[in-house]
C-alpha cells in the first residue's frame, strides 16, 4: 500500500511537471510567433525531456527553478531577435526544443561540478559566462529599442574599452539598470538552487544520457537552420572580407596602368569620427560648438557640404566605402576595389596612413 501511494504521488508530480512544461513552451512560442498553432512534436518532446530529467534529480524543486530560469536566461537573445523577426511557429518550436536540450546539457554539467574541488567557483564562472549574451542583448535593446544586429556587434568588436565605456554610460537608462539588476538576481537564484542539484546515477540516467547526446545532434541542426541571434555567420563573413582584401592586393592592382599625378605637393586628409552635423553650429546648431569652422565659412577656398550623408553605420565599412571603389551604390566586391591610398602609391606619392 505504501509503495502504491509512493508511485501514485510520483506519477502525479511527473504529470504536473509535464503539463506545466507544455503550457510554458506553448505560451513562449505564441508570444514570439503570435500564432496559436500547437506544434506537438517539438513542444511535447521538450516537455517530455524536462519531465524525464526532472525525475532523475533528487530535489524536483531545485531542478525546475534552475531549469526554467536558466532556460529563459539562455533563450533571451533568440527571443528578442525573433520577436522582431517573427519566424514560422514550427521553426520556432524546433528552436525551443534545441534550447531545452542545451539547457539540460548545462544542468547535467553543473550536477557533475558538485564533485569538483572548486565547485562553487566553477559554477559561478559558468553562470557568469551564460549571462553575458542576455545582458548584451537586453542592454542594447534598452538603448536603441531594436534587437542587436550584426553591424552593431561588428562595431563593438572594432572599438576600444574607453570608447565602449563612454557609449555605455551616455546611453544608460533606468530600464538598463533594471535589466542588469534583474539578470544578476536571476543568476543568483539559479546559483542558489543549481549548486544543490543531485542527479541519481543509475541505468536510467545512462540511457537518458545517450538519448540526450542524440537529441543534441537534432538540436544543433535546428539551430543552424535559423539565422543566429548572435550573427556568427555575419561576423565571420565580415572579418573574412577584410582578410581577402589583404590577400588580393596584387590581383586587385594588376589591371591599373599608367597612373601619374598631375602635380606634386603635400595632401592631408583628415577624417572625423562619430560627428553629427545636427550638433555643429556651422550647420545651424544653436550652441557655439564649432567656432573654428564658423570662421572658415568666410574663406572662399573652403567648401562646406550641406547634404553629405554617411554611407554606413560604423567605422570600417564607412572608411571602406569612402576611400575605395566599393560603395553603397555598386555591387563591387570589397577585395576587388582599389583604395585611394593604393592609387596614390601607384601615382608616385609616398603615403602615410
Amino acid at each position: 500500500m505504501k509503495s502504491r501511494n509512493f508511485f501514485l504521488k510520483n506519477s502525479i508530480s511527473y504529470f504536473a511537471i509535464f503539463i506545466f512544461s507544455v503550457g510554458f513552451f506553448y505560451i513562449l512560442n505564441f508570444l514570439v510567433t503570435h500564432k496559436s498553432n500547437f506544434y506537438a512534436t517539438y513542444i511535447l518532446g521538450s516537455a517530455m525531456l524536462v519531465t524525464m530529467w526532472g525525475g532523475l534529480v533528487v530535489s524536483k524543486k531545485n531542478f525546475l527553478i534552475s531549469f526554467f530560469l536558466l532556460f529563459l536566461l539562455f533563450i533571451t537573445p533568440a527571443f528578442v531577435f525573433y520577436f522582431f523577426n517573427t519566424p514560422d511557429y514550427k521553426r520556432f518550436a524546433r528552436l525551443l526544443f534545441a534550447y531545452v536540450v542545451f539547457t539540460i546539457d548545462i544542468l547535467v554539467f553543473i550536477s557533475i561540478l558538485r564533485y569538483a574541488i572548486l565547485k562553487k567557483s566553477l559554477l559561478f564562472i559558468v553562470l557568469s559566462i551564460l549571462v553575458i549574451p542576455s545582458l548584451t542583448y537586453l542592454c542594447y535593446y534598452t538603448f536603441m529599442g531594436i534587437e542587436l544586429n550584426g553591424e552593431a556587434i561588428a562595431a563593438v568588436l572594432e572599438t576600444n574599452f574607453n570608447e565602449a565605456n563612454e557609449y555605455f554610460f551616455t546611453q544608460l537608462k533606468f530600464s538598463t539598470f533594471l535589466v542588469i539588476v534583474g539578470l544578476f538576481l536571476c543568476v543568483y537564484i539559479i546559483y542558489k538552487f543549481a549548486k544543490n542539484l543531485n542527479v541519481e546515477f543509475s541505468k536510467t540516467s545512462v540511457i537518458l544520457s545517450y538519448i540526450l547526446i542524440a537529441f543534441n545532434m537534432i538540436a544543433i541542426e535546428n539551430v543552424e537552420k535559423f539565422d543566429s541571434p548572435y550573427h556568427i555567420k555575419y561576423i565571420d563573413s565580415y572579418f573574412k572580407t577584410y582578410e581577402r582584401y589583404e590577400k588580393n592586393r596584387e590581383n586587385r592592382l594588376s589591371n591599373i596602368k599608367n597612373l601619374k599625378a598631375n602635380q606634386d605637393g603635400v595632401f592631408v586628409l583628415v577624417i572625423g569620427e562619430s560627428q553629427n552635423k545636427n550638433y555643429m553650429s556651422v550647420y545651424g546648431y544653436n550652441k557655439d560648438t564649432t567656432p573654428f569652422l564658423n570662421k572658415l565659412t568666410k574663406d572662399k577656398n573652403v567648401i562646406f557640404f550641406s547634404q553629405a550623408h554617411s554611407n554606413h553605420t560604423h567605422t570600417s565599412p564607412v572608411l571602406t566605402y569612402a576611400l575605395s571603389a566599393k560603395n553603397q551604390y555598386n555591387n563591387k566586391k570589397v577585395e576587388n576595389s582599389p583604395s585611394i591610398i593604393e592609387l596614390a602609391n601607384l601615382s608616385g606619392f609616398d603615403t602615410i596612413w
